[in-house]
Parts: structure tokens; sequence; C-alpha cells
């Protein structure tokens, strides 16, 4: 009875604030994904090109998850709780979260049509903004520099699908190695190349045009949330 009533209670307030019948979806993300094509009226290209798909695919690797150092010990002086050792550096334990981490990603400009091959291969992509009309994917050869691997060790940049030392099954690594034919969007890239990766040679590039098309209806989930009454309608505009 009682998740009956939840369920039509979350039904009732979909239906008031997103105009949908959740009940008809058979997923969260296929039901707040038509809600945002309902509220916004963006219109999606489909890409129709094949070889330009295989080439994003390529692209995809997934999210790092890992521990860098397996155990650290505080050491600050006039903590209650904490044996502070004078002959050793002070060392901070710092937890750091964000605050509505995957809306702030999907605010930003984001393809949504006109996917093409890019000719100009010289394109020099610390010039482009991140909101600019048009955004790229590349394939690139990227060098690490051996001055970075000391900074860069706890946690490199361009992570890779490969296959750990005496394994045959890939994972996602971060290493300092040479990247080759490596597909990376162009803000990534820009990100390694300020913090002194270097691109030794550019393969392909897709160009795309590119927007902060969902902005409208995530600001929308994101002033609902503070306007919610209890925790209940909170979930339901978070998922």
């Amino acid at each position: 009875m009682i998740k009956n009533v939840c369920f039509k209670k979350r039904l009732d307030l979909c239906l008031q604030t997103l105009k949908l019948d959740a009940s008809h979806f058979m997923t969260v993300p296929g039901f707040a994904f038509d809600c945002m094509l309902k509220y916004t009226n963006v219109k999606l290209e489909r890409l129709k090109r094949y070889d330009i798909q295989i080439f994003l695919e390529n692209g995809l690797r997934g999210g790092i998850c890992h521990s860098v150092k397996r155990h650290v010990k505080a050491n600050i002086p006039n903590i209650q709780n904490i044996n502070y050792d004078s002959n050793k550096p002070v060392t901070w334990l710092a937890y750091l979260d964000c605050v509505n981490l995957y809306g702030k990603l999907i605010l930003s400009a984001l393809p949504h049509k006109n996917f093409e091959w890019f000719n100009d291969l010289t394109i020099d992509i610390k010039q482009i903004k991140d909101d600019a009309e048009y955004g790229y994917i590349l394939e690139v050869d990227v060098i690490y520099p051996k001055q970075l691997h000391d900074n860069h060790n706890d946690f490199p940049f361009l992570p890779e699908n490969k296959c750990p030392p005496n394994s045959k099954v890939k994972n996602l690594l971060t290493t300092l190695e040479l990247k080759f034919n490596y597909v990376v969007h162009y803000r990534n890239l820009k990100q390694a190349i300020v913090n002194g990766l270097k691109v030794k040679k550019v393969h392909r590039i897709v160009r795309f045009s590119q927007s902060r098309w969902t902005a409208p209806y995530i600001n929308l989930c994101t002033n609902m949330r503070v306007k919610s009454r209890n925790e209940f309608e909170r979930q339901i505009l978070e998922a």
C-alpha cells in the first residue's frame, strides 16, 4: 500500500511539473531525457555517418575510479587525538566534493548537429573557447614529457583502455606513456596541453555545432529542487 501511494505521488508530481506520465517509460533516464526534449524543444541531429560514429566510439572509455595512496596519516599540531610528530612535515587530509557535479557538466556546450570531418589539421585548439559555436574531437599522438612525470604521477592526464602487465583484460589506466591515435574532446586535450603535454601529430578531426541546449531543463530541475517541500520531492527531481 505504501509503495502504491509513493508511486502515485511520484506520477502526480511529474505530471504537474514536467507534463509527462512517468508510468509510460521503462527507465528514469529515458523519462528524464524525454522531459528535456519536451521542455527545450531542441532538435538533435541523428548521426548518419557510420565512419564518424565509429570514430566517436573510440573515444568512449568510462570513468576513473582508483585509490592512488592506500594509506595516509595526518600530522597536524595542536589537534586532539592526532599524535603530532614534529620531525615530520605537517600533513593535512582534505575531503573535496562537488555540488551538482553532473548538472554542472551537462550545462556546458554539448554537440547537437552538423557532424563532419574537418580538414584543417593545423587548428590551434588552445584558442577555441569552451562554449564556441563549433566543437572538435581529435585523433592525436601525444607525448608525455619526462619532466612532468613526478608531478603528474598520482593522476596523469588522458587515461586509456589497455591491458595491465601480466593481464589479458583491458582496464582504464592512467599512464605516463606516449598516446597513439588517441581520440579526445578538444576541451580535455586543451587541458592536457596547458599542463605541459605535447601533441606530436594530428591524424583526424571531427567538427560539430555545439550549444548549451540542456541549460533550460537543468536550471528548471535545479530550481524545483530548491523549492521542494520535503526530501521525497527533492529526490524525485534529482533523479
